[in-house]
């Protein structure tokens, strides 16, 4: 990976040693570095992929907090270089971000059909959901928590100068590098105690040799009345 995250030619290097028959990405805010892919960079990845013959499972769980990014027509706003050139399978975060409960109901449909209770009663509130998509509301939910992101990285710009970290301008998270000498052990309690919720790289890789850092998430806390 690099600041655009993942690089073709590891990619293709990664191909060439494991042989994968797909590819799961974050294209845009990759977590926990927030690293977004340039269309450029999209372009050259998909070009990889197509030609190594692998699925892409693209996460754009992110994607609506970022419009401006692919917004090459009036007509599709969010025409992705990813989509289309290749077979790929395309997740969005409506499910998580609109209606949770619809996305359970899918889960257990694919996990073979569930007759639970719970199951049973999301698939009672999709004409809910199916309201808020037509009607608009569900562009007013998106743009709300757009707008609460971009005010999260303006708290974040408040840190101490000398402090390096990288994030998106509508971004609910940060990602602060951390260098070989400080102990992230040390570090983490004391960030939590400040009131932050912080993860360390190590709940996000699969083997040693991850860049070390932590990613900072920039919630409200609610505080009780005494």
């Amino acid at each position: 990976m690099d600041g655009e995250g993942a690089r073709p030619d590891a990619l293709d290097e990664a191909r060439r040693k494991h042989k994968p028959k797909t590819v799961y990405l974050v294209p845009t805010q990759q977590n926990p570095t927030t690293a977004t892919m340039s269309p450029p960079r999209r372009k050259a990845v998909a070009d990889v992929l197509r030609k190594r013959g692998i699925v892409l499972i693209e996460d754009d769980v992110y994607g609506p907090l970022e419009p401006s990014l692919f917004a090459d027509s009036q007509s599709n706003p969010r025409s992705d270089v990813l989509r289309g050139q290749h077979r790929q399978e395309h997740r969005a975060g409506a499910a998580r971000r609109l209606f949770p409960c619809a996305q359970l109901r899918s889960r257990a449909e694919d996990a073979g059909g569930s007759t639970g209770q719970d199951a049973d009663a999301c698939s009672l509130m999709v004409a809910p959901l199916t309201h808020r998509l037509r009607s608009g509301i569900a562009n007013e939910i998106i743009r709300a928590i757009r707008n609460e992101a971009v005010g999260q990285q303006q708290l974040a710009a408040r840190f101490p100068k000398g402090i390096s970290f990288a994030a998106r301008p509508a971004s609910h998270y940060l990602w602060l590098p951390l260098p070989e000498r400080l102990a992230e052990a040390d570090l983490r309690p004391r960030l939590a105690r400040s009131g932050l919720v912080v993860v360390g790289e190590d709940a996000f890789a699969t083997e040693d040799g991850a860049p070390r850092g932590l990613r900072v998430s920039l919630e409200r806390r609610e505080t009780a009345p005494n």
